[in-house]
């Protein structure tokens, strides 16, 4: 599997660019996963979260319909942009409530991805 060095996981994880929606206190935030796993994602925002929140997730990886979830906020690193008066937040969201197709389906694009 193409788990991240030196990273201790559950579930692989697999860098994979995608369009995520993420409604947090009545907030719509808009941003982009960095990597995906059936445990969790790591998404890049423009908005800082705060650490055990939880969240909505709209996460657009499969054509047919976007993945519907509930998570939870473990991490939360800034990253600051040279060129502008501006922040981005690296964010790690593990998945709180995911239907098992959902999960099953991230599984499947995983491994197919992977090989």
């Amino acid at each position: 599997m193409n788990t991240l060095k030196g990273e201790k996981r559950q579930f692989a994880r697999i860098k994979l660019p995608c369009q995520i929606t993420i409604t947090a206190s009545k907030t719509l935030i808009y941003g982009y996963t960095e990597d995906i796993g059936a445990g969790g994602v790591r998404v890049v925002i423009h908005k800082k979260l705060t650490n055990h929140s939880l969240v909505n997730l709209e996460i657009y990886a499969v054509k047919n319909h976007p993945i519907i979830c509930k998570g939870k906020v473990v991490w939360v690193e800034q990253k600051e942009l040279l060129y502008k008066n501006n922040s981005l937040f690296e964010v790690g969201i593990k998945f709180w409530q995911i239907k098992k197709e959902d999960k099953k389906a991230i599984q499947s694009l995983i491994k197919c991805i992977d090989t």
